[in-house]
């Protein structure tokens, strides 16, 4: 993926991609948002089987490096519209927030410097992506806090959350077969503990569960 990206994207750290105002955004950043999203759609990929020739696959009507730049463009523009937002508001990051974002900046670095310069992105285009998701988080405490100018309160992220998403609790039962082809004992187990489950509370299930993983 290292070496897919660098060649997809080959422009350097130190040229810029975008200007907003006078405030110029480092072809890194892009780098960054376009190298991630990359990971993200291959190893999602991967997971459907996929094993070669990524960026000539499909998602939608684009292909893989299309989609790739069209949402690294997007994050480009959020990642633009946050650091005006952040200033607009009149924001500004402690001693304590910078320190924070160092130290994230650091051990990211010294895990993954090669990876980062391998795809073109400098130390100091990291720091400013890690710097501007601290400001999103920011911007979202002004405005939705408990002191925030449009704060939510507790019952209605509650009401929220039971209007639309669906709590549950499952049992997992691996399909498999023998070596003679024979089904083997789990539907046995799967039949018992789905009789057993029909009367089951939700706040029984537990039970049912410790049941299971015991055996």
């Amino acid at each position: 993926a290292v070496m897919v990206s660098a060649t997809l994207f080959g422009c350097g750290d130190t040229s810029y991609i975008l200007k907003a105002d006078d405030d110029k955004v480092g072809a890194g950043v892009y780098l960054y948002y376009a190298s991630t999203e990359l990971g993200n759609q291959i190893t999602t990929l991967q997971y459907s089987g996929v094993t070669e020739d990524f960026l000539d696959q499909k998602i939608g009507d684009d292909t893989l490096s299309e989609y790739v730049e069209e949402v690294a463009m997007k994050s480009l523009k959020e990642h633009v519209a946050t650091n005006a937002k952040f200033d607009e508001l009149g924001l500004e990051l402690s001693e304590a927030d910078e320190k924070e974002i160092s130290s994230i900046v650091n051990e990211s670095w010294n895990t993954s410097k090669i990876i980062y310069e391998a795809q073109g992105i400098g130390k100091e285009s990291f720091r400013e992506v890690i710097t501007t998701s601290k400001k999103d988080a920011m911007i979202f405490d002004y405005f939705y806090s408990k002191e925030g100018v449009e704060a939510v309160s507790d019952e209605d992220i509650i009401n929220y959350i039971e209007e639309n998403y669906l709590r549950y609790k499952v049992l997992s039962f691996p399909k498999a077969t023998t070596e003679e082809g024979e089904e083997d004992t789990s539907k046995a187990s799967f039949d018992k503990y789905l009789e057993k489950a029909k009367d089951v509370t939700f706040e029984d299930f537990d039970k049912l569960i410790e049941e299971y993983e015991k055996e």
